[in-house]
């Protein structure tokens, strides 16, 4: 897609990037196209995509190409990358870090797998909530159910202030 050299990561990310509703907007480019020195350049080698749409889908997608292990390189909320993720695969273009994925701004994660892991799989359960995002979702939950009790409450508390007439 968009020229770039296929591998199990770039189709899995083409994947997840689907089902969560993102646009693939760029591919393989010229080296250098934007400036980014060639030994730099994942676009330039053919090794990248990125991906754009809602705020919320780009940070789940970004969230799961870092604890992925299947990339190289992903950028998102770091200069140059607030409107779209990055995602670079295959070998590192950063020396000594062989093993870490580059998440910008001179920082690195731990890279559990590389492409010639098991052929670069991982067994992700990319369409079910991680555990810290069904928490998350349990603490809304929460909220709203004491939002809701406090509002019966009040609402009680408020009728029940009102004198009641009795008719005899």
């Amino acid at each position: 897609m968009l020229g770039v050299t296929e591998s199990t990561a770039s189709q899995k990310a083409y994947d997840y990037a689907k089902t969560l509703g993102l646009t693939l907007t760029s591919g393989k480019r010229n080296p250098g196209d934007f400036g980014v020195p060639v030994q730099y350049d994942f676009h330039g080698q053919g090794r990248a995509y990125d991906f754009a749409g809602s705020q919320t889908a780009m940070n789940l997608f970004a969230k799961w190409a870092k604890a992925s292990g299947l990339f190289a390189e992903v950028l998102w909320q770091v200069p140059g990358h607030y409107d779209h993720v990055h995602v670079g695969w295959g070998k590192t273009l950063y020396t000594g870090h062989e093993n870490e994925t580059y998440v910008g701004n001179k920082k690195y994660i731990p890279r559990k797998y590389t492409e010639g892991d098991n052929g670069g799989m991982m067994d992700l359960p990319i369409n079910q909530p991680s555990k810290t995002e069904t928490t998350g979702w349990v603490s809304v939950g929460i909220r709203t159910l004491i939002i809701v009790v406090l509002a019966i409450a009040a609402f009680l508390f408020l009728v029940g202030s009102f004198p009641t007439e009795k008719i005899m």
